[in-house]
């Protein structure tokens, strides 16, 4: 989402030197976040900066685990288990199964397919003999995620968008930016 902005110029394009200020702004004027939780949303990403002096960071920063970046993600791999920074394309494909013939999400399918693909990951964990790590905050970022696209594509109020536009979101979208480089 951060750089989807940055790519569209809403903020810095390089990704370098986002202050909390910018950041806040562009995710309430841009994505319609409510001023408290762009507020809170930026100053968390700020504290992914390794100077813990500075009020901004860099886009790279937020690549690091359990900041932002998190556990049981929908198109990621899982940090103990590989690449957990570039699309997966076979674990979103396994994602968007969950929705079936459906044309558009609710509340109900969307959280089954949260909840599939943490039994998912655990099973991984599982068979790969590593630590499986979730708990409150895990929960929290994967289900606020999803209120997030449901929020900021749809009807917050009634879960419903369509499925397509998760396909795209992180099906195509996230195609592309991996083989850009992040950069569109």
């Amino acid at each position: 989402m951060m750089n989807a902005l940055a790519n569209h110029h809403i903020l810095p394009h390089s990704g370098h030197g986002i202050t909390k200020e910018a950041a806040a702004a562009a995710l309430t004027q841009s994505l319609n976040f409510s001023p408290a939780l762009a507020t809170i949303f930026a100053a968390v990403a700020a504290t992914a900066n390794p100077d813990k002096s500075a009020h901004s960071f860099d886009l790279d920063h937020l690549n690091k685990h359990g900041i932002i970046e998190h556990d049981v993600s929908l198109s990621r791999n899982d940090f103990l288990l590989g690449d957990n920074h570039s699309y997966n394309k076979e674990i979103w494909e396994e994602v968007v199964k969950k929705f079936g013939e459906e044309t558009e999400t609710s509340f109900e399918s969307v959280s089954k397919a949260r909840y599939e693909r943490l039994l998912a990951v655990k099973k991984a964990h599982e068979e790969a003999g590593k630590d499986f790590q979730y708990g409150i905050k895990e929960l929290v970022f994967g289900y606020g995620e999803c209120a997030l696209f449901l929020g900021t594509l749809g009807d917050s109020n009634e879960g419903k968008i369509p499925v397509e536009f998760l396909r795209v979101l992180f099906g195509e979208w996230s195609q592309v930016m991996s083989r850009e480089g992040e950069e569109c």
